[in-house]
């Protein structure tokens, strides 16, 4: 039996040495939101192997830390609290800061325990109820790069090629949206409101990690002109994001959600892209989903096989 198991730990070991570089496992690392008045909220962990999201939101029913050393390990995701944060901004290092405490704060308009930094901006920092709060960072632990998401310029081929991929579930999700509704009927026929253009209104890209694939997340938008009902003279308007995922032979994989609203938009999220990072040859994109009400932290890893939603963390939220 000991010659056995002294036989299956040489061959594993022997595996583990034969591993290319490119599928070496991924260093554990942390994720976290850099705001201008130098803030930090963690918001997600690798620890290797998988996604964690472990940091409180509802803050009420938890006896708090007072001291950087009495925050729990387990809210890090990681064995070990990170030491030091690198700042990426625009994919590129932009420095690197030190926790130097906690505190309590409102994020929206909620309240979230936070941590304090030695960041010092470059500009005064607005009032604490400015929505969305401006972030100056992405704070990644662990030497991980950030690679760069590539925004779509408006009327190239890849603008043009995303605004044709779309009109289909466009519309699919527009009529679901208008439907929706229990104790109101959209004024606008369905036939009606596909004879109106949609237009696109910002598109960002990214390869996969499926060879011959990229992923696309697009903002879209259809405009109404304002009807009798709307005496204010507010419009309707269908908001729809999502994924676009094309292939290498044309493969064409359109995910989509649309929100009825009014011209003013609220309840309305848009997205900004983070960054990309890499963990066991897989592709994640980190990226804010905000608006005037709310406002959300995520990692997502699009594929041929779909989107695979990893990290959602709800920063805060308001009212309407």
């Amino acid at each position: 039996m000991k010659a056995i198991v002294i036989l299956v730990t040489a061959v594993v070991a022997l595996l583990e040495l034969s591993v290319p570089a490119s599928q070496e496992r991924t260093a554990a690392f942390a994720l976290a939101i850099l705001r201008r008045d130098g803030l930090v909220v963690p918001f997600g962990a690798f620890d290797g192997r998988r996604w964690k999201s472990p940091w409180p939101v509802n803050i009420r029913s938890i006896e708090l830390p007072i001291s950087l050393a009495d925050v729990p390990t387990g809210w890090w995701g990681l064995d070990q609290p990170p030491a030091k944060w690198t700042i990426w901004r625009d994919a590129a290092r932009a420095g690197e800061v030190t926790l130097t405490g906690v505190t309590t704060t409102r994020l929206m308009c909620e309240p979230r325990f936070a941590l304090r930094s030695d960041y010092k901006p470059a500009s005064p920092p607005p009032p604490p109820f400015e929505r969305p709060y401006p972030k100056d960072g992405l704070l990644v632990s662990g030497g991980v790069a950030i690679e760069p998401i590539q925004s779509v310029e408006s009327g190239t081929a890849d603008w043009n090629r995303m605004l044709i991929a779309l009109q289909n579930d466009f519309n699919r999700q527009e009529n679901r949206a208008a439907t929706a509704f229990t104790s109101w009927r959209h004024p606008i026929k369905e036939d009606q409101r596909k004879r109106v253009q949609i237009v696109l209104e910002a598109a960002y890209r990214a390869p996969t990690r499926d060879p011959g694939w990229t992923a696309h997340y697009v903002e879209a938008v259809r405009q109404y002109s304002p009807t009798h009902q709307e005496s204010d003279g507010c419009g309707l308007v269908t908001f729809a994001q999502g994924w676009v995922l094309i292939g290498p032979k044309d493969e064409l994989k359109v995910d989509l959600s649309a929100r009825v609203a009014y011209c003013d938009r609220k309840g309305v999220s848009y997205m900004l892209p983070l960054g990309l990072v890499r963990g066991n040859g897989d592709v994640f994109w980190i990226f804010q989903s905000s608006g005037f009400e709310q406002e959300w932290y995520e990692v997502a890893e699009p594929s041929r096989r779909g989107i695979q939603p990893h990290v959602s963390y709800p920063a805060g939220s308001c009212p309407n």
